[in-house]
């Protein structure tokens, strides 16, 4: 999780540079923000733990001021959140991406509808059909 403003230029960036809507480059940004970072890390550390086979607890401990007792901590639920913040990045990403694409396609599908009807509708007024 990058500090906001950094997060925001650096998307409005590589939308630019790989031809992206930026847009929603830029608002997608604040999807992670303060309010929804611990959520997403938690998220991440219990994703994490249930690929290791630990149990979702968050591991215990009391801090002191010692650097050790900090590493220790570290130790165990760093690799939790190591492994789960990459698995979460990219699980996010692909059913927002297959959410996003199926939104478009659903948009798309109906326009063209909505064109063919009113296409149709302009050439039943415009050459009426004889009736006998």
């Amino acid at each position: 999780i990058v500090p906001l403003p950094a997060q925001t230029i650096i998307a409005a960036l590589l939308a630019v540079r790989f031809k992206a809507h930026l847009p929603t480059a830029v608002v997608l940004t604040f999807l992670s923000n303060p309010l929804t970072a611990l959520p997403l890390l938690c998220l991440a550390w219990m994703l994490g733990a249930l690929c290791l086979g630990l149990p979702l607890a968050w591991p215990e401990q009391s801090f002191g001021s010692s650097g050790a007792q900090w590493l220790d901590w570290i130790r165990h639920a760093g690799k939790p959140l190591l492994l789960g913040m990459p698995l979460l990045a990219t699980l996010l990403s692909l059913s927002l991406f297959g959410l996003i694409h199926a939104g478009w396609r659903i948009a798309i599908v109906r326009q063209w509808r909505n064109r063919q009807s009113d296409r149709d509708r302009k050439n039943r007024r415009e050459h009426p059909v004889a009736r006998h």
